[in-house]
């Protein structure tokens, strides 16, 4: 139902509008009354006025006044003129600032009032759809930005758009958070995603990617110079706009942001994350040189491990391994003639980790050298079809690898199944006692005995046993596997000596210390995390 206002400093001609229709038979409310443009402003702003019918010649604010308040406040409402014989130059002043039509108050008939309403409900209508039309075109633009302003950036990133002289002008067109001053690049990359699509996100990978988006989101809310970018589906991009604040500040700032998105990303969807830092001195010119950057960073989670954040300028000045480095290490393997190679490759791989930054592609390389030696050390003993019955793609499932230690306790692996050949030892109690006592490291009271009971066999024959099959007696391997746990947690996790000593059977850390130290002859404080 319509609501119509009269508007007329003549009470006779308002009482004849209003009274000579049927005005609820046209589907209209009975017809709200004003004696001028003052009143009748007032009531449309108070009410919702669909038509008004206003004389043009009126005291104080006239029609054409009243008009022009109306479509200067943007007010959704028709506006029918009543003129008189004489009022032609207003009448055309009317119309050409939008009057839906005029009546010609001596000759109207109630037919004539009634038609030229009825015109003016027509155009209502037309305005309701065409905004309408007009409301879902806007929606669809509205939808369709974020998806045009991430397709540029990414090609700002990649190095397919380097004509950024028109860049502010197309932020503000695209809602670009971020401006022309310095910006550090946060690549967040997703080191399990094949496992979590495989059983969480399955033929769904866009819900994962909502997700990621939404709880990153979250976590960047106090900071609204920021852009979010989906790159592909384990990549993720923040590009933070810092104002050209304090690096210190800047890099402080970051590292707390990070470690909120990585845990939350691993709370509330199983994502192991590792977030790579570029330089904090970018603008959107080399946008791709930060990207390159932060994937310098992100590389290094081979060494330094996952679910952590790290900078490039922390890992720009490492020294990377010469070719000759190399060759000497895998050489010692390949003169070592004692059967303990478990030993000689963990040793190798604390030299890695202490003298330099080893690449993926080249810790790879050691991997399939290390094995290659190994084979060729044992082709003679009958062994190799073994190896490979318990591994059938060895040389494949390196690839498969993102951690260091992951790749060192494969090798070890694979060391450990070799020599049990060699000796002629596979038995099903040594195998038992030594995963008991691995998930049993942080029991203080685990000793030859108890490890004898658990796998029924005597105190003196399990310890025969043992030293022929490991080459070492009890005490001395335990100490060693609580060393190994111990160097594997210092360098994946933020956990204190203290809480890694109790965790690997050591309640007083200054022992353990002591004990560490006895045997590796540093202190576990000075390998690299």
């Amino acid at each position: 139902m319509y609501n119509l206002l009269v508007v007329d400093d003549e009470v006779m001609v308002r009482i004849g509008i209003v009274n000579c229709i049927n005005w609820t038979e046209n589907q209209f409310a009975p017809p709200l009354e004003a004696s001028n443009g003052e009143e009748a402003w007032e009531l449309i702003q108070r009410e919702k006025i669909d038509i008004v019918l206003t004389d043009i010649r009126m005291p104080g604010m006239d029609g054409l006044e009243l008009l022009k308040v109306i479509h200067e406040n943007n007010k959704q409402t028709e506006v029918i003129m009543l003129s008189c014989h004489n009022d032609f130059e207003y009448v055309r002043g009317a119309l050409e600032l939008g009057a839906c039509d005029y009546l010609f108050k001596p000759a109207m008939l109630p037919e004539d009032i009634l038609k030229s309403i009825l015109k003016a409900v027509h155009k209502l209508n037309d305005r309701v759809q065409l905004d309408g039309r007009v409301k879902k075109l806007e929606e669809q633009i509205e939808a369709i930005i974020p998806k045009i302003k991430e397709d540029y950036l990414l090609d700002i990133i990649n190095g397919k758009k380097t004509n950024l002289l028109d860049f502010q002008a197309k932020a503000d067109e695209l809602n670009i958070t971020f401006s022309t001053e310095p910006t550090v690049l946060l690549l967040i990359k997703i080191n399990n995603i094949s496992d979590v699509l495989a059983n969480k996100y399955k033929d769904a990978a866009y819900l994962l990617k909502f997700s990621v988006l939404n709880i990153v989101a979250e976590n960047l809310q106090a900071y609204p110079h920021c852009e979010i970018i989906s790159k592909q589906t384990d990549e993720y991009m923040v590009i933070f706009s810092h104002g050209g604040e304090n690096t210190k500040k800047t890099y402080a700032r970051v590292s707390a942001i990070g470690k909120n998105i990585i845990e939350s990303l691993n709370q509330y969807l199983s994502l192991v994350i590792t977030i790579g830092v570029s330089k904090a001195d970018h603008t959107p010119e080399n946008l791709k040189t930060a990207y390159e950057e932060s994937c310098y960073s992100v590389d290094k989670r081979f060494m330094l491990g996952t679910l952590r954040t790290i900078f490039y300028e922390d890992s720009v000045e490492e020294r990377k391994m010469s070719s000759l480095e190399l060759r000497s290490l895998l050489d010692s393997l390949h003169h070592h003639d004692e059967p303990n190679y478990q030993g000689k490759i963990a040793n190798l791989f604390q030299g890695l980790r202490a003298n330099s930054f080893v690449e993926l592609s080249i810790a790879l390389e050691i991997s399939a050298n290390i094995i290659s030696i190994l084979f060729k050390k044992v082709e003679n003993e009958g062994v190799i079809e073994a190896v490979y019955a318990a591994e059938p793609e060895i040389y494949s499932k390196l690839f498969t690898f993102r951690h260091m230690d992951e790749m060192e306790q494969f090798l070890l692996q694979i060391a450990e199944l070799i020599q049990n050949r060699i000796q002629g030892i596979h038995r099903k109690e040594i195998q038992m006692a030594l995963k008991y006592m691995e998930e049993n490291l942080g029991d203080i009271d685990i000793n030859l005995g108890t490890v004898a009971n658990h796998v029924n066999i005597s105190r003196n024959y399990f310890s025969r046993l043992f030293k022929e099959t490991t080459g070492n007696n009890f005490i001395d391997h335990l100490t060693e596997m609580r060393i190994r746990k111990a160097e594997k947690l210092y360098r994946t996790t933020e956990l204190k000596i203290y809480q890694i000593s109790e965790l690997v059977g050591y309640p007083d850390w200054r022992y353990f210390s002591k004990v560490y130290k006895k045997h590796k002859g540093k202190q576990l404080s000075s390998i690299r995390r």
